[in-house]
């Protein structure tokens, strides 16, 4: 029994099935934005917004998708309480990169910090950095990949 829950628990984080380890989902997109939270209800789809109320779009009006970390979509979430020693950007996909940028210090411990995802490199995110340019970030624990979110030009480093 304790091999087969073990097995269970190593499948479900090798896929990418358990919330902040997911690197891709499924998205309803309306009016430059996408949701991965949704629920339909007769002829429309009330979509969970982190801290408002729900947003309520037409069933007619709905567009899905499907959004990844390796095409390029969604965002690179840093947790709030991150460490100051893993916030950073490197200029390239490896430790032996320099810094780019480092992510100031907040004082909200609860407020996450969002950057547009480009793509993934390994076990390293392509990020567009505040500066307009390019860098990378290592994927670990307060470090996540996420769909929901503005996307198309609005899609610029959240602090």
């Amino acid at each position: 029994m304790k091999k087969k829950l073990l097995f269970i628990i190593l499948a479900i984080l090798f896929t990418g099935s358990v919330g902040a380890w997911a690197q891709s989902r499924k998205v309803l997109i309306y009016k430059g934005k996408a949701y991965d939270s949704f629920e339909r209800h007769k002829n429309y789809y009330y979509c969970g917004v982190a801290y408002s109320s729900d947003v309520k779009v037409p069933v007619s009006k709905a567009r899905f998708a499907v959004f990844s970390a390796k095409n390029g979509q969604g965002w690179i979430v840093f947790d709030g309480m991150l460490q100051e020693e893993w916030r950073i950007i490197r200029k390239g996909p490896g430790f032996q990169y320099p810094v780019k940028e480092t992510i100031p210090d907040y004082e909200c411990e609860l407020c996450d910090i969002f950057y547009p995802c480009l793509g993934k490199v390994g076990n390293w995110y392509k990020v567009r950095t505040s500066d307009g340019g390019i860098g990378y970030v290592n994927r670990r624990e307060g470090i996540y990949w996420d769909s929901d979110g503005p996307i198309g030009k609005n899609r610029k480093p959240r602090l």
